[in-house]
C-alpha cells in the first residue's frame, strides 16, 4: 500500500449551466418550496430531497446526504444552509440568494395575515 487514502465514493453534482435560466429554476424551486411546506429544518431537509434529488434529478443521493450532513454540522438552521449550497451548486453565486425565497415567502405570508386580521 502506498500511503494514499482511497475515495469513500464520488460526489457527483448534475449542476446546470450558470445562466439566467437556471437561476430562475432555482427561483422557482425554492418559490413553490416556501408556499407549500410546513414544518422545522427537519422536514424542510426532507422536502428538498424529494424535490432536488428525486423529482429534479439536481443532485444524486450521496452528495446530497454529504452536504445536509455539512450543514447539520454548521451553527444555524441546517436547511436554510441547505438550501444556499442547492442555489450555488445549480447556478452559482447569484441563486445563492434565492435559497432564501422560503423565509421572504413565510414573512410576507404573515404581514399579509395580519394585515388582514388587523380590521
Amino acid at each position: 500500500m502506498d500511503g494514499r487514502r482511497k475515495p469513500v465514493g464520488e460526489l457527483r453534482v448534475k449542476a446546470g449551466p450558470k445562466s439566467a435560466g437556471a437561476v430562475w429554476q432555482v427561483f422557482r424551486a425554492f418559490l413553490w418550496l416556501g408556499l407549500t411546506s410546513f414544518g422545522g429544518p427537519v422536514a424542510h431537509i426532507g422536502y428538498f430531497r424529494r424535490e432536488f434529488v428525486v423529482r429534479r434529478g439536481w443532485l444524486t443521493e450521496d452528495p446530497y446526504a454529504a452536504w445536509v450532513g455539512l450543514c447539520q454540522f454548521l451553527p444555524g438552521p441546517a436547511s436554510s444552509q441547505l438550501g444556499f449550497c442547492i442555489g450555488m451548486l445549480r447556478a452559482g453565486l447569484a441563486a445563492l440568494l434565492w435559497g432564501r425565497v422560503p423565509v421572504i415567502a413565510v414573512v410576507g405570508g404573515c404581514v399579509a395575515a395580519g394585515w388582514i386580521t388587523r380590521g
